[in-house]
């Protein structure tokens, strides 16, 4: 069974007994929502390399710009703070951060103050860390401006919460968010 994180959302964030790259693999709801972005991605990928071969166009095609409805729903769903408190969720929102701008980029920035919540409670600050976390320690950077402004003020916040002693540092995480940050 996975834990309920209705109390103590902060405690993970400064544990070293189980990262959230961890107990993103091996907990239900992570693996599930991490499957359904994969599969989502790859799926565009293969009907556009189809579509592409089949008019004799090659792989230089758009990635569509919208995910059906279904699917949006299925995201926000899984980002309602109300009902899902899982860190390792929010950190797979933030380990596929750049692929649901890809796929999505008017649902991503509706959204992106879910993904990184704003309020300054515990449960907030906790849900922010793990999604900056798993977008930081991802390493998959795209230099689209428009994404960079997006992410500008979430940029900022993460350098006062790592000031502020939020995060369970690691070479790792400050290394990438360095080699993110200088872009």
């Amino acid at each position: 069974p996975e834990p309920e994180w209705a109390e103590g959302v902060q405690d993970w964030a400064t544990s070293t007994q189980y990262t959230l790259s961890t107990q993103s693999r091996n907990q239900i709801r992570p693996l599930a929502l991490s499957v359904l972005l994969r599969h989502m991605s790859l799926q565009i990928r293969y009907n556009r390399s189809t579509l592409a071969s089949a008019e004799g166009t090659g792989s230089d095609l758009p990635m569509p710009q919208r995910l059906d409805d279904q699917l949006r729903g299925i995201l926000s769903t899984n980002l309602d703070s109300s009902s899902e408190l899982n860190p390792a969720v929010r950190y797979v929102y933030g380990q596929y951060l750049p692929t649901l701008y890809r796929l999505d980029p008017e649902w991503t920035a509706q959204n992106i103050d879910h993904i990184f919540p704003d309020s300054v409670d515990i449960g907030s600050v906790g849900l922010y860390v793990a999604a900056w976390e798993g977008f930081i320690l991802n390493r998959q950077y795209i230099g689209n401006p428009d994404f960079m402004a997006l992410l500008r003020p979430k940029y900022l916040r993460a350098i006062a919460y790592l000031a502020a002693g939020n995060f369970a540092t690691s070479f790792d995480l400050v290394r990438n968010f360095a080699d993110h940050a200088i872009g």
